[in-house]
């Protein structure tokens, strides 16, 4: 009676095994991204969130030591955090009103 537990538990084991292997897989031939590229994926995105909130913060207060005047471009100490990590691409700024964005492409709404 045991091993007949234990073939079924091993079987339903394999059948799960397989299931989250056919999860983790796909992608391949240019269809849904995979697991662990959707995560890192979002990973970037958060840690573009967060360099846009940075420079959003360096942006204001050098605008409240300057007469509330937006500096005429990003403060200089803030260059490592001027791109955004999914591609690069740096970020915009508009020296007039003191808006920092990110043009990638799902990045609009940080």
């Amino acid at each position: 009676m045991a091993l007949i537990e234990l073939i079924v538990a091993v079987v339903i084991i394999a059948l799960l095994a397989g299931a989250f292997y056919g999860l983790w897989r796909r992608g391949k031939g240019g269809q849904e991204k995979s697991i662990p590229a959707q995560a890192l994926g979002k990973a970037k995105g958060v840690d573009c969130q967060n360099m846009l909130q940075q420079l959003r913060a360096a942006v204001q207060m050098a605008a409240m030591d300057n007469e509330d005047r937006p500096p005429p471009s990003l403060p200089a100490d803030m260059a490592g955090y001027s791109k955004c990590p999914e591609n690069g691409q740096p970020y915009s700024y508009d020296p007039q009103t003191g808006r920092v964005w990110c043009t990638t492409p799902g990045h609009e709404e940080f």
